[in-house]
């Protein structure tokens, strides 16, 4: 992932902001959106493509496998 750093006037007026930013230049040019690493509202706007019932059946079931024997498998594959 790239990283940008921004002045804290910017900064400041990301942390004010109250859901999604959008971020445009100074020629008003769209760039992206900004949101914020505490703002948990955007993944309501998500679906995963499961029903209620699924999710709440995943949520139940027990089991997996540990992480040791998943990365020695994956080792073993490459």
């Amino acid at each position: 992932m790239n990283r940008v750093v921004i002045e804290d006037s910017m900064r400041e007026a990301c942390e004010k902001a109250e859901g999604p930013v959008e971020v445009c230049d100074r020629e008003g040019r769209f760039l992206g959106f900004f949101i914020s690493a505490g703002d948990r509202a955007i993944y309501r706007l998500l679906d995963s493509g499961l029903s209620e019932e699924a999710l709440q059946a995943r949520l139940r079931e027990k089991g997996g496998r540990p992480l040791e024997d998943i990365l020695r498998d994956l080792e073993a594959q490459a």
